[in-house]
């Protein structure tokens, strides 16, 4: 069957179509890009293509097992030609540093992007203690020219912890998951710092 990567790949080739170009379009090359929920490293390797030699992606993973795919993955990537440099975090993106579980829903075997910061819905839920950190900590007084969210519902909090660099306006653009369609906390908050929100 395959996890959800594969079986998406399998009918167009490429995973997430919208967010795939949508990063092609929106960083340059030498660009540094930041990759929450970085997963496997799909977008981390799209984001180290597009960037290239001179640019850097910070990809921040805090699900041991995908952490170490995503390592793989990246070291891999390494060695094609024009790649940029990878900057890899086994942590999770919140609003202050510390530590916090990671709920594992019973339908991540067969979807690996389900894990979550939230508060589990099962009380069954399998669930890990990681690292949390936050973009202002990571980030430094460096710019960004993306910046990718898709850390399943905490993307607010994840944007709570890159104030400064959001009111500073070193971020340049921010593709994040949205359920709320552009009514939710996360988009609020960008709206708070002058984006322009739109739908893919």
């Amino acid at each position: 069957t395959g996890s959800t990567h594969e079986r998406a790949q399998d009918i167009d080739g490429i995973y997430d179509l919208a967010a795939s170009e949508a990063i092609a379009r929106l960083v340059d090359p030498g660009d540094t890009v930041v990759d929450g929920g970085a997963n496997i490293g799909y977008m981390t390797l799209l984001a180290g293509q597009v960037a290239g030699i001179g640019g850097s992606v910070l990809a921040f993973e805090p699900h041991p097992a995908l952490f170490s795919i995503l390592r793989d993955n990246t070291e891999s990537g390494c060695h094609v030609a024009g790649c940029a440099r990878f900057e890899l975090y086994q942590e999770a993106l919140g609003p202050a540093l510390g530590k916090a579980w990671l709920n594992i829903p019973e339908g991540f075997k067969c979807n690996d992007g389900l894990a979550t910061l939230l508060p589990a819905k099962d009380s069954s839920a399998n669930r890990c203690e990681v690292a949390v950190t936050t973009l202002d900590e990571t980030l430094g007084e460096r710019q960004a020219s993306l910046l990718k969210l898709d850390i399943e519902g905490y993307e607010a909090e994840a944007l709570k912890g890159a104030a400064c660099a959001l009111k500073e306006g070193r971020i340049r653009n921010v593709l994040f998951e949205d359920h709320a369609l552009g009514q939710g906390e996360a988009a609020q908050i960008l709206n708070r710092y002058g984006y322009e929100i739109f739908s893919l």
